[in-house]
């Protein structure tokens, strides 16, 4: 048999964390209930793309009271509405010819750092100085500066 990656301590343990996994059923769910109230009250105060989606359905954070609320009351999303968001997001930047900057409101739309989708527009400001970037299409290019 292969060696494990595991400690022995690891090995010897029945659960990875004893306290969560043998908690009796109501207040596991009690756990999750906060820890979901509390991440839904993140993204609607931090995220635009999601407190947009919530206010579009005339939801708030303060609406889940319990695990039942948040399966029937929550909008649902998919693959289709976050890309089409980040779309809309990548649009409006180059309509309104705004430089994009890592951590800006047009990434943070999805909640999360993007990777840069404009490496090679001169409208990027996001991977410094003009020779930075210059480099940087030249080497995506192969040699040639676009």
């Amino acid at each position: 048999m292969p060696p494990s990656i595991l400690s022995e301590k690891s090995l010897s343990q029945n659960y990875w964390n004893a306290y969560t996994e043998t908690m009796p059923r109501e207040p596991l769910d009690a756990l999750h209930l906060k820890r979901i109230q509390k991440m839904l009250h993140y993204a609607y105060e931090r995220v635009p793309f999601y407190r947009n989606l919530y206010q579009k359905a005339g939801f708030k954070p303060e609406d889940i009271r319990t695990l039942d609320d948040f399966n029937t009351i929550v909008p649902a999303i998919d693959k289709k509405d976050l890309v089409d968001a980040q779309r809309a997001a990548a649009r409006r930047d180059r309509v309104l010819g705004r430089k994009r900057e890592h951590g800006d409101e047009a990434e943070a739309d999805l909640g999360a750092k993007a990777n840069c989708a404009c490496l090679h527009s001169d409208l990027c400001a996001c991977h410094g100085g003009e020779s930075q970037r210059a480099a940087s299409r030249a080497a995506c290019s192969g040699g040639r500066i676009t």
